[in-house]
């Protein structure tokens, strides 16, 4: 599917819109100048428990030792996939007794947001518990330190061993981050279906600040398309 096709028509972007892609484009490659973007720079957390659907009071009845513990993790950057896809830290607040553990650790978000491509970002994760069952639950009983690093196509996080056995959770995401998501999970393609929403919402005519067409031999434009010419017979 072409992005910017609209209707039969595909969208010409003007010079201006041209060079905002370029720059977009760009800073996604930028991103991945940091070392901890690169393979080595970063180790990867690939446990499927960790996905925030997964319901731990099933391992804890069966097979306790499975429960993730994070209290042994070495300092370092980590990158999340669950079932081998790009995965990222929830920023809302998770369950108790989700994502492998009995204390679940995700990001949180208050009065900050998450980092734009190549940028990075200091910010807190916050673990949930729940005292006594039946009370009030509390997102944030503890807060932990994360950096987190906006490498383009993924995240990278800056993760410290957890305060007793909990465990950082993992969220199905889709490549690119921020405005620029996109279900193509694809960080270039997403940029521009997302110049052309801009297009299309404004209606913006893009045609005239790109000079005129040139048609093929035989064709002339006609509202910015290329037709056959019309041969008109005299009687």
């Amino acid at each position: 599917m072409d992005c910017c096709a609209y209707g039969s028509v595909r969208l010409l972007f003007p010079g201006y819109l041209r060079i905002a892609l370029l720059w977009l484009v760009q800073t996604g490659a930028f991103a991945q100048h940091a070392p901890e973007c690169y393979p080595g720079g970063h180790r990867t957390l690939r446990n499927p428990y960790r996905s925030v659907d997964f319901d731990s009071t099933e391992i804890q009845n069966t097979a306790i030792q499975d429960l993730i513990c994070d209290h042994s993790l070495s300092p370092g950057w980590y990158r999340f996939k669950i079932n081998n896809k790009p995965a990222e830290m929830p920023t809302t607040c998770v369950e108790m007794n989700r994502c492998g553990t009995q204390a679940p650790v995700w990001l949180s978000l208050k009065d900050a947001s998450l980092p734009r491509p190549g940028d990075v970002r200091q910010l807190s994760a916050c673990a949930t518990w729940q005292f006594f069952h039946g009370s009030a639950k509390d997102c944030c009983l503890f807060r932990i330190p994360v950096t987190v690093r906006n490498c383009g196509e993924f995240m990278v996080y800056h993760l410290q061993p957890t305060q007793g056995c909990m465990g950082y959770c993992a969220k199905g995401s889709c490549g690119n981050y921020g405005i620029f998501s996109s279900h193509k999970c694809n960080s270039h393609v997403s940029v521009i279906c997302f110049l052309c929403i801009i297009i299309r919402s404004a209606h913006v005519s893009v045609a005239s600040d790109v000079g005129p067409r040139l048609c093929p031999p035989g064709e002339v434009e006609v509202s910015g398309r290329c037709k056959g010419k019309t041969v008109q017979m005299s009687v």
